[in-house]
């Protein structure tokens, strides 16, 4: 009889090869978005006078640096936007946390139901329910924190896009909401533009006096 093995084998192996390429891929394109948005919100921040900058950098706290920015902004009623550095911060903590907690947890249920199943020849729903309900709960929790999170770091995005773009500042942000990977790449590109936090003063030139009249 014919041997296939090697061809299983090789074809085995094409598909790994295939799959390491693509996230290979994934990666670097990862790598320069993340690099493109640090640089922008860098800039960005040093421009606005944002303290220690550079935390654009830095995984998980880069967003502080965003915060900051959004901060900045001035409503049309001339009141100063929330803390979105310190809240954008906490909630990017707690939801690391809670993201780590739930691998572990799961893993354990996982692990718990594997050795039942092993020490018992059947396992009941109640007892697969109960070990998945805490993972459940906690899914449930993170996910609202990382929705929490993410409402407010498009609300904090759209603030400094209409600060360094005010035209096209809901565009962009729009456009982000569709397709993520776009928001490092508008960052990028805005941040040489000098900002304007204050909605009122783009009005400043419409409305100042006239003092170039002739004199008698």
């Amino acid at each position: 009889m014919y041997d296939f093995s090697q061809y299983i084998d090789s074809d085995l192996q094409s598909s790994i090869a295939a799959m390491f390429g693509v996230l290979a891929v994934f990666g670097i394109v990862g790598l320069a978005l993340y690099i493109l948005k640090a640089i922008g919100v860098y800039k960005m921040g040093k421009t606005a006078g944002v303290a220690n900058p550079w935390i654009a950098f830095i995984p998980v706290i880069n967003c502080f640096t965003l915060g900051r920015l959004a901060e900045k902004y001035v409503k049309r009623d001339g009141s100063r936007s929330a803390k979105f550095g310190v809240i954008l911060l906490i909630l990017r903590i707690v939801s690391t946390i809670l993201a780590m907690v739930l691998c572990i947890v799961f893993a354990g249920s996982l692990i718990s139901l594997i050795l039942q199943a092993a020490d018992s020849d059947t396992i009941q729903a109640s007892d697969v329910l109960g070990a998945l309900t805490p993972s459940a709960f906690l899914y449930f929790f993170t996910l609202a924190v990382s929705l929490a999170f993410k409402i407010t770091h498009y609300v904090a995005l759209w603030r400094v896009y209409n600060a360094f773009d005010y035209g096209n500042g809901t565009l962009f942000t729009v456009l982000v909401i569709i397709f993520n990977f776009l928001e490092g790449i508008f960052l990028f590109v805005l941040r040489n533009k000098q900002p304007v936090f204050d909605y009122r003063d783009r009005f400043t030139s419409f409305a100042a006096p006239d003092n170039t009249s002739n004199q008698a």
